[in-house]
């Protein structure tokens, strides 16, 4: 199960669905994809090591969230793949994430070298245990049609996201 997987690996429990499959894994990142007739939904997971909130700068969470999908969602076309859609630049906001500090940003991506986007959230958070970044963000691709369901959809998967230990680990205070 991908949840088990993701619990032994990265040290994370979040409720994962069945209809998702592993689509890449490395030491540090994993991208899990629901593929449907007409949409797909995307979650995707990395960590890096904690050093200071530089870590939280706006600029840097776009940075390394470009740098990520650029090395590991590629798309359709040769040299194609994700990134940050800056035409509307994506809106963040400071909260607490299952008892941990957290910034929360949601924006569009799109697609560099073809002609694909959608909307994103993501949830950057300390992992104070572990002294690690974690960063949980999920997308979807509903072209020409309604993408906030499935982005909802997306939104309450990431909710449950913790850390083995940590309490009252599927609410968000």
């Amino acid at each position: 199960r991908i949840t088990d997987l993701l619990k032994e690996k990265y040290n994370v429990d979040i409720l994962i669905p069945k209809s998702f499959m592993i689509a890449t894994q490395k030491d540090d990142f994993v991208w899990l994809r629901r593929e449907a007739e007409r949409f797909s939904q995307g979650i995707m997971f990395w960590e890096y090591p904690y050093t200071d909130t530089i870590a939280f700068n706006y600029d840097r969470l776009i940075e390394i969230r470009d740098s990520i999908t650029k090395k590991y969602i590629p798309g359709p076309s040769e040299g194609s793949y994700m990134k940050i859609a800056m035409i509307e630049p994506p809106e963040d906001k400071r909260l607490s994430f299952n008892g941990h500090f957290a910034v929360e940003m949601r924006g569009l991506w799109e697609l560099e070298g073809d002609f694909m986007g959608g909307p994103f959230v993501s949830y950057t958070l300390v992992d104070e245990a572990r002294n690690r970044v974690v960063t949980v963000d999920g997308f979807v691709y509903n072209p020409s049609q309604e993408k906030k369901d499935l982005l909802r959809q997306i939104e309450a998967l990431l909710y449950t996201l913790n850390f083995p230990g940590d309490e009252d680990a599927t609410t968000m205070k």
